[in-house]
């Protein structure tokens, strides 16, 4: 079976935005959820991690331009996204 783009994105509860970013990253959690993320350079090392209560802004301007991958830990849920920083 071959799934949409939409259909494919609509299993993320997650709302991450926008992407690509010029470095600010809003990240919105399901029903007012607290959670934490981690976000990974493509070495797989974590450079930034943290609290998400519902929803918060990351202020990512000083990292160098490239792609990203983020996890979202809430509810014994993991939602992983790549970001991509302009």
């Amino acid at each position: 079976m071959v799934l949409s783009i939409e259909s494919a994105n609509s299993i993320y509860e997650t709302l991450i935005f926008p992407n690509p970013s010029n470095g600010v990253l809003n990240i919105e959690l399901p029903r007012g959820l607290i959670g934490r993320f981690v976000i990974t350079g493509v070495s797989g090392k974590a450079i930034r991690t943290g609290q998400i209560e519902s929803q918060a802004i990351l202020d990512l301007r000083d990292l160098k331009s490239g792609n990203y991958v983020t996890q979202i830990f809430y509810e014994n849920k993991v939602e992983v996204f790549r970001i991509i920083i302009e």
